[in-house]
């Protein structure tokens, strides 16, 4: 298998972009087939600004959000409120989850 690699890459302007994205603005579609006490797994989250409003959603049902990258994750994970504890995120290859 060959190595896959993220087509906007992980540069300040590519996090900048995918940080912009919200669960009203981008999974809209989604949310109105959430319900509290669900539990999510969001392979790919990227900066997580999206799965933070998948996990206001499903409220108080678990919520993980799975990137390969460290440096998309980082940012969000530090600023969740420890009131979210229902979100967490993890490093993961799509390939090899650890579920």
């Amino acid at each position: 298998m060959t190595a896959e690699t993220y087509t906007l890459g992980y540069g300040p302007a590519s996090i900048a972009m995918t940080s912009s994205c919200t669960a009203p603005n981008h999974a809209q579609f989604f949310l109105n087939l959430l319900e509290p006490g669900m539990r999510l797994l969001d392979i790919g989250c990227g900066p997580g600004t999206v799965t933070l409003g998948l996990a206001e959603a499903v409220y108080p049902g678990e919520v993980i959000g799975s990137d390969l990258e460290l440096k998309q994750t980082e940012s969000i994970a530090s600023s969740v409120e420890p009131s979210k504890a229902n979100l967490s995120f993890q490093i993961a290859d799509v390939y090899q989850l650890p579920y």
